[in-house]
């Protein structure tokens, strides 16, 4: 339960462990992991499966497996120069180019899509997805993965893909929920919504609760 302004709202949140964007839909079937907690909100009728109710707002979070495979694909020694964002050169002895990494973005991103082009078919008129969160803490980082992309890097690619989520948000008519700007200091996730170097931390989510509502 959350509450806004004396107004009450049932929220529920689903972990669906080791999902890649890319792994959301296909064949235009979305994915049973997705689907599962959504069943007690679907009904199942003769033109297939329909939402219960009207007042239901569907948000998705996904595409930080993708971009962190996409960075360690990278490697150590990549550079990368953000267009829409210049200032932030990743600097490195093998530059890569830009289109190079947004292509890939939108590979990985395309089936998140097609599954929500699925959604809006069942019903869920109120979507959004929202940005990739920022990437973990660098001493996380070496904790849980091979030695790779630098920080300003892993930075980087999250950040392209956030631009292409927006861009393609847009394209199918999504809400996009850009918190980034809220959880972020100087460019990287502020302390204050950090839960364990990894994850953020329910102040963060309440965050994100309040842009959906307001």
């Amino acid at each position: 339960m959350y509450s806004k302004n004396g107004t009450h709202y049932i929220t529920e949140s689903h972990y669906v462990h080791g999902l890649y964007a890319r792994e959301f839909c296909l064949d235009g079937k979305i994915s049973e992991k997705v689907m599962a907690p959504l069943v007690g909100l679907l009904a199942l009728t003769d033109d297939g499966w329909r939402l219960r109710w009207k007042d239901v707002t569907l948000i998705i979070q996904c595409g930080d497996l993708d971009a962190r495979r996409a960075a360690i694909e990278l490697g150590a020694e990549a550079g990368l120069i953000l267009p829409f964002a210049p200032e932030e050169r990743v600097a490195g002895s093998q530059p890569v180019p830009y289109a190079l990494v947004e292509g890939e973005a939108r590979r990985s991103l395309a089936p998140l899509f097609a599954g929500l082009s699925q959604f809006k078919k069942i019903g869920f008129e109120r979507l959004a997805v929202a940005a990739v969160p920022p990437p973990m803490h660098e001493e996380e980082w070496r904790k849980h993965q091979r030695p790779g992309p630098t920080e300003a890097m892993r930075y980087a690619v999250v950040k392209t893909y956030n631009h292409v989520l927006k861009a393609c948000a847009a394209d199918a008519d999504v809400r996009f929920l850009d918190y980034w700007p809220l959880v972020t200091k100087d460019g990287r996730r502020d302390s204050r919504f950090d839960l364990d170097g990894v994850h953020l931390n329910l102040e963060a989510a309440a965050l994100l609760m309040n842009m959906v509502l307001g």
